[in-house]
């Protein structure tokens, strides 16, 4: 009988922690829990996204558990710069893991221009340690740029580019 206990970053922003149990004839798997990054959390309280009800792109949350660390400069590129994996107050903005986090990879993949304006809001909100309506309107702006283009487009993965989730956010009309 082997026991052991390790942990995963789960959407980049909590470790989950697991414990593995293998006998001769059996593998059993608990989920003990998981924890939010400091990192995370820090963001989260400074820019007031649980007061505020909505993420750093406009989008709403239900749950808590649905915030997600985001990545301003790509964990790889960190990694290949020698900045660790990227985890740190300067690079991070708080994203909803369905919504606008699986978003704004999906227009990285399709889009540049779109993204890097997008991203170019998230930073000023960051300038301005708070995020800014005018900024989100702006991003809603782009997004609506981005579905007008991409409507109707399938991807790779038979999946349509603009999904109906991606359309609920705080400023769509």
């Amino acid at each position: 009988l082997f026991v052991f206990l390790f942990y995963y970053n789960f959407y980049l922003s909590k470790r989950v922690f697991l414990l593995l149990i293998v006998s001769k004839n059996d593998i059993i798997i608990l989920f003990l829990g998981w924890v939010m990054l400091e990192v995370t959390k820090d963001l989260i309280k400074n820019f007031k996204v649980y007061e505020h009800g909505y993420d750093f792109m406009g989008y709403p949350f239900v749950n808590p558990n649905e915030l997600t660390f985001h990545h301003i400069i790509d964990r790889k590129d960190c990694l290949n710069m020698g900045l660790g994996e990227g985890y740190e107050y300067w690079n991070g903005s708080i994203l909803v893991r369905n919504t606008s986090h699986d978003y704004i990879h999906v227009i990285q993949k399709f889009d540049n221009n779109i993204y890097y304006d997008i991203t170019s809001e998230i930073i000023d909100q960051k300038i301005k340690k708070r995020l800014d309506p005018k900024n989100i309107h702006y991003i809603d702006l782009l997004l609506e740029q981005f579905e007008d283009e991409y409507e109707g487009m399938i991807a790779y993965d038979k999946v349509p580019v603009v999904r109906e989730e991606f359309r609920k956010r705080l400023y769509r009309r």
